[in-house]
C-alpha cells in the first residue's frame, strides 16, 4: 500500500475502500454503463440490469480472487474512481481501473498505472492485467507503459509489464499463447491469471 501510495502523483492519492464508499462506486459503475441506457427497455430495466452487473462483478471477483484489495482514486480528495488489485504469490493483477468520465484524459489512470508498476518492482512481481481486443485504445496505452501481450484468450488479451531486475520466468513479448477459455477453477488454480475475464460486466480500463 505505502508503495502505491508514494508513486503517485499530479495532486493523486490512493486508500482503501469502505462501506462509507458504496454509493460512489455505484455512481461510478453507473456512469461507466452510460451505453446501456441506449437499450430499447423501460428505464427501471435497465438501472436494474446495471445494477445487477455491478453485483455479479463484485460477486465474481471474489470468488476468483479472494485477496483482491480494492482502493478509491482521489483528486486532491475527491473520489475519481477505483482500482481493485490482486497481489499475487508470482504477480501483481490489476483486476479493474476505472474513473468518472469527467476524470478522463488527464493522464489521471496514466498516473495510477505507474505507480502500480513501482509497487511490483518493490515486490519483484510482474505486472499484468487485461484489456478487450475490441478495446485497442486502451492496449495503446499499456503498451507505450511497457506491457506486451502474453496470452490472447476469449476476447480478451493477457498483458504483463515485467520489472526491470525481473527477467526470468515463461514472459517472451515475441510469444503470444493462445488456449480454451478455462473454467473457473482453472483459473484460479493458474501461475498465472487467465485472460479471460472474471465477469461479463469487467469495465475497462480508463487512461
Amino acid at each position: 500500500m505505502d508503495a502505491l501510495a508514494k508513486g503517485l502523483q499530479e495532486g493523486l492519492s490512493i486508500r482503501p475502500a469502505n462501506h462509507s464508499d458504496a454509493g460512489f462506486l455505484a455512481s461510478l459503475n453507473s456512469a461507466n454503463r452510460a451505453h446501456l441506457r441506449l437499450m430499447d427497455a423501460e428505464r427501471d430495466q435497465i438501472e436494474f440490469l446495471i445494477s445487477e452487473q455491478q453485483r455479479y462483478q463484485t460477486a465474481s471477483y471474489g470468488e476468483a480472487y479472494p485477496n483482491a484489495m480494492e482502493f478509491i482514486v482521489e483528486k486532491l480528495s475527491e473520489r475519481i474512481g477505483r482500482v481493485v488489485v490482486n497481489f499475487g504469490a508470482n504477480f501483481v493483477h490489476i483486476l479493474d481501473l476505472s474513473l468518472l468520465p469527467q476524470a478522463r484524459r488527464h493522464g489521471y489512470g496514466t498516473t495510477v498505472l505507474r505507480a502500480l508498476q513501482a509497487a511490483a518492482v518493490k515486490v519483484a512481481a510482474p505486472l499484468t492485467l487485461r484489456v478487450s481486443q475490441a478495446n485497442p485504445q486502451a492496449a495503446r496505452l499499456y503498451r507505450s507503459l511497457g506491457f506486451i501481450v502474453e496470452e490472447r484468450q476469449c476476447g480478451y488479451d493477457l498483458m504483463v509489464w515485467i520489472p526491470p531486475r525481473n527477467t526470468g520466468g515463461s514472459f517472451s513479448e515475441t510469444t503470444h499463447r493462445r488456449s480454451p477459455c478455462p473454467t473457473p477453477t482453472s483459473a484460479r488454480s493458474s501461475s498465472l491469471p487467465s485472460a479471460s475475464p472474471p465477469s461479463a460486466g469487467t469495465s475497462a480500463m480508463a487512461p
